[in-house]
């Protein structure tokens, strides 16, 4: 195995706990993603970051990311509807293949095919749910520790693990004995993601690989 079968990243890259913190003071804000792409291969990005911007905004993502960065989209079960399945559309056609998948997240009942056939027409399609037996079709599971999945690619890692080396490594090794494909994704969740972490992360996956 090599260290880029599992890469970090965030769910979303604009926190307000991020300023003066993660990133530098004097740092325009429409350099932030550019920045960030400088320390991890991917973004998860919220629905605020994707659902209103335009096909001139997402030239300039991969503008400010190089051509091994990926992008994933979240979106709660409930925000999807014609306005964002469009918007999806249009990301998906300005990012082409570096569009890596849609994740709906905190999905706490069955999705019909009507919802999700749409979507997947557009993307790969990433269920975060403990629905694991009722699964629609088309869709995809998220690991979670607490879930038997094995056919998964994105996986989850909750703030307070990371506040325990031990706890993120044990949590990082289970990732990686349950989940068997040549790419994994492990997010960071949370108001504002420890890039500490992330970046620790990092070290821990070249070890352990």
């Amino acid at each position: 195995m090599t260290a880029d079968r599992i890469v970090t990243g965030s769910l979303g890259w604009t926190h307000a706990d991020w300023d003066n913190d993660y990133y530098p003071e004097d740092l325009p804000e429409d350099w932030r993603l550019d920045y960030y792409s400088h320390h991890f291969q991917f973004i998860l990005m919220q629905t605020n970051e994707w659902l209103h911007v335009s096909p001139r905004d997402i030239e300039q993502w991969l503008d400010d990311v190089n051509d091994a960065f990926e992008f994933f989209l979240a979106i709660q079960p409930e925000a999807i509807n014609s306005t964002s399945i469009k918007q999806i559309a249009i990301i998906k056609a300005g990012l082409g293949g570096r569009l890596q998948g849609l994740v709906i997240l905190n999905a706490k009942s069955t999705l019909p095919e009507s919802v999700i056939q749409p979507l997947s027409a557009l993307t790969t399609v990433y269920l975060d749910t403990d629905l694991l037996t009722d699964l629609p079709a088309g869709t995809n599971p998220c690991w979670r520790n607490e879930r038997e999945v094995s056919d998964c690619v994105i996986g989850f890692i909750p703030p307070p693990i990371t506040k325990d080396m031990r706890a993120m490594r044990a949590h990082i090794e289970s990732f990686l004995q349950q989940c068997q494909a040549q790419r994994l994704y492990l997010v960071y969740e949370g108001q504002a993601p420890s890039t500490k972490a992330m970046q620790d992360a990092q070290v821990i996956i070249q070890l352990l690989t």
